[in-house]
């Protein structure tokens, strides 16, 4: 599996998750232990697009390229292929994670889905564009109570 070319970082205590193309791998800052994880010994997919960490949670949310997402608490692994699995005309790609209170915001090639970690399941999702269609999102932001999207086609604010 390739290792060597990280795309993101999550620090989860003393670890350092990477995030690579073949899969992800740990750096332990404590013993210097390296722990890897591929689809051969828990995770759902390949081709990891972003990771996060949700510290209130305690939850390392790993998102795929098609919409697979991995959440990884407790040293248990819980995989949610809804993304995946729906009929999305367009990129499923998940870009970017915020995390706020218990939930994830996830920005995705479609719109926003939002993760309940709580739960461990979708909690909504909102296509924006006009007429409610699809708008890529690279990003959320929180500013007091304002999300600000991140998206090809601008900036958007929503309460």
């Amino acid at each position: 599996m390739p290792y060597s070319n990280v795309k993101r970082l999550a620090e989860v205590n003393h670890k350092i998750f990477c995030a690579t193309t073949g899969g992800m791998f740990s750096y332990n800052k404590q013993d210097n232990s390296i722990q890897k994880y591929s689809k051969v010994n828990g995770l759902a997919d390949v081709n990891i697009s972003t990771i996060g960490y949700s510290e209130s949670m305690q939850t390392l949310v790993v998102c795929y390229e098609n919409g697979n997402i991995d959440l990884i608490a407790n040293d248990s692994i819980t995989n949610l292929p809804d993304i995946k699995r729906k009929l999305i005309a367009g990129d499923k790609i998940i870009n970017h994670i915020l995390f706020i209170n218990d939930c994830a915001y996830l920005s995705c090639g479609f719109g926003i889905v939002v993760i309940d970690l709580n739960k461990k399941e979708i909690k909504d999702s909102y296509l924006f564009g006009p007429l409610g269609s699809q708008i890529y999102v690279n990003g959320i932001a929180l500013m007091v109570k304002t999300l600000l999207l991140h998206t090809r086609q601008g900036i958007f604010k929503a309460s």
